[in-house]
């Protein structure tokens, strides 16, 4: 709330830092993701409602904004030459409430239904171009929260990140 409000009110910009990479983009801001997704509270806390933005200019630089509420984001100033975004955000998955975690009998009656991996909190990123949904990334769920691993985890979301930038220019450096 106090960017918002120092922004609206103030004119300051959304405090925000640069992701460099160098050709391919995807590991650079995979790790950036996987950084904040470990370490953030108030992802986890609004789950679903507060996120993180990557905005993608027309020069192919990335800038990560922390904990913009999700429905402000395209109603914001936020996305004022970005040729499109990402929104990360923690989610639960459907049915996440139906379930007791506590009940063995229950893990069991849904291992044949690939969704479970989903059930709890993981991390969705969604890209967009303007009001377009173009693709959507659901992390594995992971009951440590460590979603660092390379193979389950950080591999697949650089794969998505550099599918998704494909055809970019590299940004200069700063």
């Amino acid at each position: 709330m106090s960017n918002i409000l120092a922004s609206r009110y103030e004119s300051l910009p959304w405090p925000s830092r640069p992701v460099p990479y160098e050709t391919d983009p995807g590991l650079p801001l995979a790790d950036a993701i996987i950084a904040r997704v470990s370490r953030t509270s108030a992802l986890w806390q609004q789950f679903a409602f507060i996120g993180d933005l990557i905005t993608v200019a027309a020069d192919g630089s990335l800038t990560y904004r922390e904990e913009v509420p999700v429905d402000h984001v395209q109603e914001s100033s936020l996305l004022e030459g970005a040729a499109e975004h990402f929104v990360v955000t923690l989610e639960y998955g459907e049915g996440h409430d139906e379930i007791d975690p506590f009940d063995i009998e229950a893990g069991r009656n849904r291992e044949g239904d690939a969704g479970h991996d989903q059930r709890y909190l993981h991390p969705v990123i969604r890209h967009w171009r303007g009001t377009d949904l173009v693709a959507t990334h659901r992390m594995d769920e992971n009951l440590e929260n460590d979603w660092a691993r390379e193979r389950s985890h950080r591999q697949p979301l650089a794969a998505f990140l550099s599918a998704q930038l494909a055809g970019r220019p590299a940004a200069a450096q700063p």
